[in-house]
């Protein structure tokens, strides 16, 4: 195979080749030239930096060869993810890379005209655009890296609507599907290459599928931590490239049989994958297997799209009542967002966001409110069930579907669902199985046992300010389809 990747930069193509690309790869030879000739592309990928590599690398191409300035724009979660990826083509092209959270470092790059690629999130993006610090009209090329999940339409909207019109575009997604609006309105004639979309229902779908949600940071950490609680005799760590090779060996080296691939199908009962697989991956991999996902954030509506019968791997105990604790925090938290006026609120806060990161000020407020906070009243909690029968999506035990009265068209999410059952009806979130959540109701998964008990308790109960009917799911009706009752 030639040396000379498409006229790309040895620079950026030896850092593809080192781990573990090359040229002779589909991915490779659909996605890198279009992007390093600075042509508009829309690729598909799975939500994991390590997988999007190739286009990575041609936007490094492209931006070394004209000097410009690229914006990528990502989940907040993601911005670390993305930039810990880039760093290596940036050193080999001498690119400056510079990632931001907040506004302040990058208002300073930028005014100093010191960085050549910026990482960031749509909201910091639009903040110092009104700022007029971003400077768009020296922006030569925008990827928005993965949009599919985002609460930024605003904000992309106003970006690119200001991008100068020759700037070249660039969409990363792991469902093409759900970016259809956004292409038509901003992508025209731009190449669409990658995998295929993520379909209702794999020709393949794997034997088992589990899920473990870590941080981006910590997912050789959650290997461990996936030995400790699965003790397998044979372990292979799929990953999209060999870019973590090394943590991942230190990581397992107690299990002598354990096998790293890296874009391919090992011979192993179990596969864990380090990085999410495109929904063929997964196909693939899961044929007599068991596999297990690593979740980090900003990827879980993707993981539940790719394998929506999967189940998490819990931990037990304290860690789990913390968790649950904190979701519920959460909640709260987002309704006083979304039902208070608080603008008071930000005035007197205003001043604290020219000099510390927001981030850093949510906390502290939180961490002031928490220490004001009195002790919260134990809740009811269901009696545990002794009773074993088919294994089922709750730890073992047999299960029955109620079927709630609130849905998406009520704005409801599962996670109002789950803080409802636990902070309210008092479940554990062990006790909770699957969640549909449909246009007008959802469906929920509880211990069998107390199904009737968890739907008298739900009756009454509030979601999004709407009054709540539960009862058993006993299936569908004589009606085709299963009718439902009607809404009140």
């Amino acid at each position: 195979m030639s040396d000379d990747w498409w006229g790309v930069t040895p620079a950026v193509s030896g850092v593809l080749g080192a781990r573990g690309w090359t040229q002779g790869d589909d991915f490779v030879r659909q996605v890198l030239p279009a992007i390093a000739r600075h042509g508009n592309a829309v690729v598909a990928a799975p939500p994991s930096p390590a997988a999007a590599m190739p286009a990575l690398g041609g936007i490094a191409a492209a931006i070394a060869a004209s000097k410009g300035r690229a914006l990528i724009l990502t989940a907040p979660a993601m911005v670390a993810p993305v930039a810990h990826v880039l760093a290596d083509l940036c050193r080999a092209a001498n690119l400056r890379l510079v990632s931001a959270t907040g506004p302040a470092r990058a208002t300073r790059h930028l005014t100093a005209d010191t960085v050549d690629i910026l990482v960031t999130s749509p909201a910091v993006a639009l903040g110092l655009h009104t700022r007029s610090a971003l400077g768009i009209d020296r922006i030569t090329a925008v990827a928005l890296a993965w949009p599919e999940d985002w609460d930024a339409e605003e904000a992309t909207t106003v970006l690119l609507g200001e991008l100068a019109r020759d700037a070249q575009r660039i969409l990363l997604t792991g469902d093409l599907i759900r970016v259809t609006r956004l292409v038509e309105r901003h992508f025209h004639r731009a190449l669409v290459v990658g995998f295929p979309a993520i379909t209702e229902a794999p020709e393949a779908p794997p034997r088992s599928v589990r899920t473990l949600p870590t941080p981006w940071a910590s997912r050789a950490q959650a290997l461990v931590t996936l030995l400790e609680a699965l003790d397998p005799t044979s372990l292979a760590v799929w990953t999209a490239d060999e870019g973590d090779h090394d943590d991942i060996a230190a990581a397992t080296i107690e299990l002598a049989d354990t096998r790293i691939v890296t874009r391919a199908v090992p011979e192993s009962p179990l596969v864990v994958c380090y990085d999410l697989p495109s929904p063929g991956q997964l196909a693939a991999l899961g044929a007599a297997r068991d596999v297990v996902l690593l979740v980090p954030p900003g990827t879980e509506r993707y993981a539940h799209r790719l394998a929506p019968g999967s189940h998490p791997i819990r931990e037990s105990g304290l860690v789990d009542r913390l968790r649950d604790r904190d979701a519920v925090l959460r909640l709260e938290i987002a309704e006083a967002i979304k039902d208070r006026d608080l603008t008071a609120a930000s005035y007197a806060l205003a001043p604290l966001f020219d000099r510390y990161d927001p981030q850093a000020i949510a906390a502290a407020c939180f961490a002031l409110w928490r220490r004001d906070q009195p002790a919260s009243v134990a809740p009811v909690t269901i009696e545990p069930i002794a009773t074993e029968t088919a294994r089922t999506p709750v730890g073992g035990i047999a299960t029955a579907r109620l079927w709630v009265g609130v849905g998406r068209r009520d704005d409801a999410t599962i996670g109002d669902l789950v803080a409802v059952l636990i902070k309210e009806v008092g479940l554990t979130r062990e006790a909770i199985g699957r969640i549909e959540l449909r246009e007008t109701f959802s469906l929920v998964e509880v211990p069998a046992a107390d199904a009737e008990r968890i739907a008298r308790a739900l009756n009454g109960l509030t979601i999004r300010r709407r009054k709540l009917v539960a009862r058993v799911d006993r299936g569908p009706s004589a009606k085709p389809g299963g009718a439902r009752p009607p809404r009140r």
